[in-house]
This record gives C-alpha cells, sequence and structure tokens, in this order.
C-alpha cells in the first residue's frame, strides 16, 4: 500500500530542524529519532491481504492517527530515544523500531541510520557495523525480519554537478547487496529490506532525491519497504 507521503515529509522537516553538518548535532541521535516515529506509524498502517500487524507488540507503540504521528514526529528532536535492547547471538543491541510478542523473541525489527559527515571515508567501516548487527541477530533468530534504512544528505561528497558522486554510487552497491534475504536460512549478514533516503536539507521541505542508479531504485525506495517487510512478515509467520 502507499506510504503516508504527507508524514514522510514531516519527519524530514523535524530532521532538518536540528540538521548542522557543522556541528556535532548529526552524532547525537537527535536528527535520526523522527523516523524511528516514522516507521512505527507506517508499520501500524501496512497491511498484507487484509491482514495487519499485532501493533501491540510494536515498540516504540506506534501512533494511531495520522495527527498523533505528526505530533510524535516533531516532538522526537526533544526526547531521549528508548530503543528495545534484544540479546543476539555474540552481544546485546538496541533496535530502533521492534515486533516482539511475549511469547517469542523479535519478529520484526527496523534499524535507522545515518552518514551525515565524512560519509566516503566511513563507508566500508559503517557498512562492517551494519552486517555485523544482522549476523548478530539473524544467528539467534533466523526467522527475524530485519529492515535497514539508511539517511545520506545531499553534500559534496554524495551529489556534484547535478549527478550522485563515485561514492554515493558505492553505497548504494554496498546497500543493494545487503537486501532481500527472502529466506530464513540464507545469510545471516543480509537485511530482509533495505531503503536509502537519500535527502537535500538545503530546500524545504527537505526533497527526497533520485537514487544513485536506476536499477537499483525498485529494491531501495521506501515506498515500497514496508509492504515487503510486512509480506515477509506473514509468509514467515503463518499462524498468527
Amino acid at each position: 500500500m502507499p506510504i503516508d507521503q504527507a508524514q514522510l515529509i514531516e519527519t524530514l522537516k523535524a530532521m532538518q530542524a536540528v540538521y548542522d553538518p557543522k556541528t556535532t548535532s548529526v552524532r547525537t541521535g537527535k536528527v535520526i529519532q523522527p523516523l524511528h516515529e516514522y516507521c512505527a506509524y507506517e508499520l501500524r498502517r501496512t497491511t498484507n491481504s487484509g491482514r495487519s500487524l499485532p501493533t501491540e507488540f510494536i515498540h516504540p507503540a506506534p501512533p494511531s492517527t495520522a495527527g498523533e504521528a505528526k505530533r510524535r514526529i516533531k516532538a522526537a528532536i526533544t526526547k531521549q530515544p528508548k530503543r528495545l535492547r534484544i540479546l543476539g547471538a555474540y552481544m546485546p543491541k538496541e533496535v530502533d523500531v521492534a515486533l516482539v510478542p511475549p511469547n517469542s523473541g523479535p519478529l520484526l525489527a527496523v534499524s535507522c541510520k545515518s552518514q551525515m559527515s565524512s560519509i566516503v571515508k566511513n563507508t566500508i567501516n559503517r557498512f562492517e557495523e551494519y552486517v555485523g548487527d544482522a549476523t548478530n541477530l539473524h544467528t539467534r533468530f533466523s526467522m527475524l525480519v530485519f529492515g535497514f534504512v539508511m539517511l545520506v544528505p545531499v553534500v559534496a561528497e554524495t551529489w556534484s554537478a547535478g549527478k550522485p558522486t563515485p561514492g554515493l554510487r558505492r553505497i548504494g552497491a554496498l546497500l543493494e547487496r545487503s537486501n532481500a534475504r527472502e529466506k530464513s536460512d540464507e545469510p545471516p549478514g543480509g537485511y530482509d529490506a533495505s531503503a536509502l533516503l537519500f535527502i537535500d536539507f538545503s530546500t524545504k521541505p527537505p526533497k527526497l532525491m533520485p537514487y544513485p542508479d536506476p536499477k537499483t531504485q525498485p529494491l531501495l525506495r521506501i515506498e515500497n519497504f514496508f509492504d515487503r517487510l510486512v509480506s515477509l512478515y506473514f509468509d514467515r509467520n503463518q499462524f498468527v
């Protein structure tokens, strides 16, 4: 089903309010916090063949209306994030958004990350972390549907002369490789669905930019992300 574009714009506007590449604001977590609320909201909205996720088990508790979502997205930049701590195969992991029924381990989770400064320089190191997170959780919870959303801004490192830079293309290629783990017995280091948010924060409201390579667009579009997660959830949990 279509995502709520209006709430996505509200999310980007909330991020823009605290985004300052010249300061350490990008490292405090405030920039990414509105995205947690947005993801929880979309998981509540998204259905598959008329079926909805058991939203009472989603953390954080998802907004029930568009109005509530708008308020919580805007307020997220002023609050400390309350992530859920999950014991992985190798270490505990704090997860941004998760569906965890009381009679099982995590069945669905979303990790939201950003690369806001020294983007090209740190790309490989950051992707090693991302693959490690997936390996840690999938090794213990092989049935987990694990989604990954990456936020990258338009800066000189990613966009030049109206075109994506080689650095951004590399990020897109790495994301594509970690995407689409459709079966629970596939390598644990992959994500079941990934999305790239490439954002121009210099405009008002912020603008969702084209993807670095048209070939990667279908699999990395945020518009398809939640449908894929929910579809996989019901494929793997046929008796819920």
